[in-house]
């Protein structure tokens, strides 16, 4: 389900419009919607798979072992429909409440909870100004529900979010708080099912927004790659619960932002995939972190050239991959509906 949106471009606050505003970097262009629709409910139902998309939120729900696919941002409009992959099929669910539409919004599995947590994006702050939200929601596998947390992070986009296993917390860093002036954010906040709270690193990353995180399940620790914040990055971090460490590896990827990363159990190792060199490039390289380095994957087989595609581990070992803008005409922005699956040791068309 999306929100109708006119045939005219505009710079919606969104986090690759506002990378645009850097000067330096650019992205793919946004489509402004007109207002929001509600979501219906009925039974799932099975179609050739979610339409083409970038930002939307992705995330392996262990509980019903499906990765759950959620909004994203259209050719001409937001969305809010929710879709579900059992590792052969996509199928949307039409729970009966769902988030506004939104891109960009941060999805990562909490298995305290069981649930699946969605913080922030960009939509509809009133009925006419678009821009970055701070709303927090729970999918359980077949319904959304709203919480309502007493402390919350400042609204925000292009953030990075990912679940710490060793403390049992969805963890947030980063990402753009600015309506029409990009605000480069550099806090950490925490989720524990409950309530949001900051935790007051004494060591943080520069502010940015499009960094690559994601929960390395062999060193037990978060590690956070590239971003934007005016300059395109390409520095490692390591969160290990309290404060951030600066990483200086052997070998890392070039500077980047919008990529897409997920963890392959498969491999014991982070996964980062795509995104936008210095020169604003279009990537097709697949890079693994195996907690003291990182190295590039050379496979044959992989997706095409793209930026802000949907990245989520998919219960099997691998990860899956979905959509994202990418080079060759398809539709205004270039944006693809396609989904690949990784085995650990290559990249397969699943769609």
């Amino acid at each position: 389900m999306g929100v109708q949106a006119p045939n005219r471009l505009a710079a919606a606050g969104a986090a690759a419009v506002l990378l645009a505003a850097c000067g330096s970097i650019s992205a793919p262009d946004r489509h402004q919607p007109l207002a929001p629709a509600a979501a219906s409910a009925s039974d799932p139902t099975h179609s050739a798979g979610p339409g083409p998309r970038i930002l939307a939120g992705m995330a392996y729900h262990e509980a019903s072992q499906t990765v759950v696919l959620f909004g994203g941002q259209g050719a001409t409009d937001y969305l809010n429909d929710t879709w579900t992959w059992n590792g052969q099929r996509w199928l949307q669910q039409h729970p009966a409440v769902s988030p506004p539409p939104r891109y960009g919004a941060g999805m990562v599995y909490d298995a305290a909870t069981k649930t699946v947590v969605l913080f922030g994006g960009t939509g509809w702050i009133t009925s006419y100004l678009i821009g970055p939200l701070s709303d927090t929601w729970t999918w359980n596998g077949a319904t959304w529900t709203q919480q309502h947390p007493t402390v919350t992070p400042p609204a925000r986009n292009g953030f990075g979010m990912a679940y710490d296993v060793t403390s049992g917390e969805v963890v947030l860093f980063g990402g753009d708080g600015g309506t029409r002036v990009p605000t480069f954010l550099n806090d950490t906040w925490v989720w524990n099912g409950i309530n949001w709270s900051q935790r007051q690193a004494v060591v943080s990353p520069a502010g940015r927004v499009e960094a690559s995180l994601a929960y390395d399940a062999v060193s037990n620790q978060l590690v956070l790659f590239g971003g934007a914040n005016g300059m395109t990055l390409g520095d490692t971090w390591i969160w290990a619960g309290q404060t951030w460490t600066k990483r200086f590896p052997s070998r890392s990827p070039g500077p980047r932002y919008s990529a897409g990363s997920a963890y392959s159990s498969v491999n014991g190792k982070v996964l980062v995939f795509g995104g936008y060199d210095a020169n604003s490039v279009r990537l097709d390289e697949t890079w693994a972190w195996n907690g003291n380095t990182w190295s590039q994957l050379l496979v044959s087989s992989r997706p095409e050239r793209r930026v802000l595609a949907s990245l989520s581990a998919d219960g099997a070992g691998g990860v899956v991959l979905f959509g994202g803008s990418g080079e060759r005409p398809k539709t205004v922005s270039n944006l693809l509906d396609d989904s690949w699956s990784w085995d650990g040791r290559s990249w397969r068309l699943a769609k």
